[in-house]
């Protein structure tokens, strides 16, 4: 694979979309362990954003999904300069 140049590489996307079967879970996950900032409940979505210019907001879906009814993400890049591993 070739070196991606900083300037023609991908900045970051316009945000996501978390359904999760424990929503509040993932609430506290984005905000205690992530740091992310919760800005707040609207149409049955909670909103999220951090520090960083993209890559923003990321919302949860507050009612509750059945598990395996939806597509997996296996993992998700979020803007700063955190290290994590990949739990799933």
């Amino acid at each position: 694979m070739k070196d991606i140049h900083p300037e023609v590489a991908i900045k970051g996307f316009g945000g996501a979309t978390l359904i999760s079967a424990k929503p509040n879970k993932t609430a506290e996950v984005l905000e205690n362990v992530l740091g992310l900032e919760c800005l707040g409940q609207e149409e049955g979505f909670l909103r999220f954003k951090s520090e960083a210019e993209l890559g923003n907001p990321i919302d949860i879906k507050l009612t509750h999904s059945v598990r395996g009814l939806m597509g997996q993400v296996q993992f998700i890049i979020l803007p700063g300069e955190r290290k994590m591993k990949r739990t799933i």
